[in-house]
């Protein structure tokens, strides 16, 4: 796939978010059935008592039904390529899916995406498709897409659930440190929820991730690798979701503000090393969906433990380390 699909694949989060005054912040198709502004402040409350468990599975839900759009899209513009429909037809079956899909998501789903997350997907298909120079490399479109319906969703959840619109008296939205921390599981987990440095943290130097050459997909590679570790850290079944994700999205920002700003942290150092490494191995996880926790976990597991400390510990002597 292409660089510029890529690029506005990774953009798509940011294109359909609104920054009207008057919406809602996010492309959410108008439900029928919440009428009542109330309903929404009740729908949003319950869903911010909803475990990690069961969340992933709303998530991941919408974005299922998401790839099904995408593959009935892709269709349509193949057949248009190879002229066994016209442009005018596809462009009519275009516009009513971008219609009819977020319309029939709303009788499931009570916060389904809206028509402009459609037409900003439809754009991106049919240039994948339509201007192809090369043959079609369906599945991993469809991948890239599903992933991007993932990464939006967590999104709009996050904004939605924190919303000043949908909290009623002040309520307090997350859980204090000190309840967080006694939802935390027996799993060992390699990132600690609140960092102090210690003696074996040394001081990294500011502009790391411009030294290394850490690359969009390097971060993106990355976030997924915290995101997971994070989650792992709590109980699936009973943390909500709202808490895990907050605790997350901190760590991210931290590692972020690390890789620009330097510091004393040796897990990020050892999290931005390894991802260096395998991205080096990989010319920048080329033809890798780095969103994709099991395919890192596997490309990780698969690797030499004594290649990796071998060529792993030229990279994290940048660090200082």
């Amino acid at each position: 796939m292409n660089i510029n699909l890529k690029i506005a694949l990774l953009a798509l989060p940011i294109c359909i978010l609104s920054t009207s005054s008057q919406s809602r912040i996010f492309d959410i198709y108008p439900n029928p059935h919440l009428t009542d502004p109330s309903l929404e402040t009740t729908f949003v409350s319950k869903l911010r008592n909803t475990s990690i468990e069961d969340m992933d599975k709303l998530i991941e839900g919408e974005c299922r039904q998401y790839r099904d759009y995408v593959y009935l899209s892709i269709q349509n513009w193949d057949l248009a390529k190879f002229k066994h429909k016209s442009l005018d037809e596809a462009e009519n079956y275009s516009q009513r899916l971008t219609v009819q899909i977020p319309y029939q998501q709303s009788n499931q789903y009570t916060f389904p995406f809206g028509i402009r997350t459609y037409i900003e997907s439809e754009k991106i298909l049919k240039n994948s498709v339509l201007n192809r120079t090369e043959p079609l490399k369906q599945k991993e479109l469809i991948d890239d897409m599903y992933y991007t319906c993932i990464q939006m969703n967590n999104q709009k959840y996050f904004i939605l659930l924190t919303s000043d619109r949908y909290i009623v008296n002040n309520q307090k939205i997350f859980l204090t440190e000190n309840e967080l921390s006694q939802k935390l599981s027996s799993n060992k987990s390699f990132l600690e929820l609140k960092h102090t440095p210690s003696e074996k943290d040394k001081i990294t130097p500011s502009n790391i991730g411009k030294k290394i050459n850490f690359s969009e997909k390097d971060l993106l590679a990355a976030t997924t690798l915290i995101n997971d570790d994070i989650k792992n850290h709590f109980t699936l079944s009973t943390t909500r979701w709202i808490d895990y994700k907050k605790a997350s999205i901190d760590m991210q920002l931290s590692f972020d503000k690390f890789m620009k700003e330097g510091g004393r942290n040796k897990n990020f150092a050892v999290i931005a090393s390894s991802v260096k490494y395998q991205s080096l191995q990989t010319e920048n996880f080329k033809n890798i969906e780095v969103r994709n926790v099991q395919t890192l976990e596997k490309l990780f597991e698969n690797t030499s433990k004594d290649t990796l400390e071998e060529k792993f510990k030229g990279i994290l002597k940048s660090f200082n380390y």
